[in-house]
């Protein structure tokens, strides 16, 4: 008699059982590689349709302030051109340039 809980995966040729992991083709291991698979190239197509990471957009969120702070100390007169129009556009992130100075004082 023939265990219908018994499957043979196509990629590896393992067998496995169906009563641990429900799979009609591939074992769980060969599954999880092809699900990492699917979704490295949704990322890139994702990418190359100019669509950026929320992590990349902090850090450039990130960068732009410090770049701002440290314009503060070393050209002030440009500081202020940028400052005050960043004031009129965003004052949330004229809010963080400002924290960032102050945090530099303190040090």
């Amino acid at each position: 008699m023939i265990d219908v809980d018994i499957k043979v995966c196509v990629q590896c040729g393992i067998i496995y059982h169906l009563d641990w992991y429900y799979n009609d083709l591939y074992c769980k291991k060969c599954n999880q590689k092809m699900a990492a698979r699917r979704g490295k190239a949704k990322a890139a197509e994702m990418r190359a349709n100019g669509y950026i990471p929320e992590s990349r957009k902090r850090a450039g969120r990130k960068a732009y302030y410090s770049r701002m702070a440290n314009l503060y100390y070393s050209d002030r007169n440009r500081f202020e051109r940028l400052f005050k129009n960043l004031r009129s556009r965003a004052p949330g992130k004229a809010a963080q340039v400002t924290r960032r100075i102050n945090a530099k004082i303190q040090l």
